[in-house]
C-alpha cells in the first residue's frame, strides 16, 4: 500500500461526563505519517467540564471528577483541537459518536471524508475505524502543559 497518497490522518478519541448531551472530559488525538502512528506527535488533554462527570460515565472511562478539577475548561484548548483536527482525515474507535461530541464543542470544525466532506454523522459512520492496541487513553498532555509535555 502506498501511504504516501494518503491525506493527513488523525486518530482521536474523546470522553465525556454522561450528560445528554455530553460534555467533554477528555480529547486525545494521534497523527498517522506514512501508514503508522506517530506518539511523539499526540496531543491529549483531560478537560473540566461545566457539569460533573456522572457515575456511569466514571465506570466506563475512569475518568473522575477530582481528576479533571483543576484541568483547563474547553475553551482554554478548543482553538488548538481545532486547529489539529481541521481538514484531516478522522480514525476513531466510535466514530460517529466521537465526531457529534466534537461536532457539538467545535460547531465550524470540518474533518475532510473519503469522498468529499463529513458534515453530517450519517457519512461520518463509513469512514476508517482504528484502534492501536495497547496505547493509553491519556497519551502525555500536549493539549495542556501537564508533566511530559513538550509544550
Amino acid at each position: 500500500m502506498d501511504y504516501q497518497t494518503w491525506p493527513r490522518v488523525v486518530v482521536v478519541d474523546v470522553e465525556g461526563n454522561g450528560a445528554q448531551p455530553p460534555d467533554l472530559v477528555e480529547v486525545a488525538a494521534i497523527p498517522v505519517v506514512a501508514g503508522q502512528p506517530v506518539p511523539s506527535s499526540a496531543r491529549s488533554s483531560l478537560i473540566r467540564p461545566p457539569r460533573p462527570i456522572t457515575q456511569p460515565a466514571m465506570r466506563v472511562h475512569r475518568i473522575t471528577n477530582r481528576d479533571v478539577a483543576r484541568a483547563p475548561a474547553w475553551e482554554q484548548i478548543a482553538e488548538r483541537v481545532h486547529a489539529d483536527l481541521e481538514g484531516v482525515w478522522i480514525a476513531a474507535h466510535n466514530a460517529h459518536t466521537d465526531y457529534g461530541a466534537l461536532l457539538r464543542h467545535l460547531p465550524t470544525w470540518r474533518p475532510a471524508a473519503g469522498c468529499g466532506r463529513a458534515t453530517d454523522p450519517r457519512s461520518f459512520r463509513n469512514m476508517a475505524v482504528a484502534r492501536w492496541r495497547g496505547w493509553p487513553a491519556r497519551l502525555g498532555g500536549r493539549y495542556t502543559k501537564e508533566k511530559g509535555s513538550a509544550e
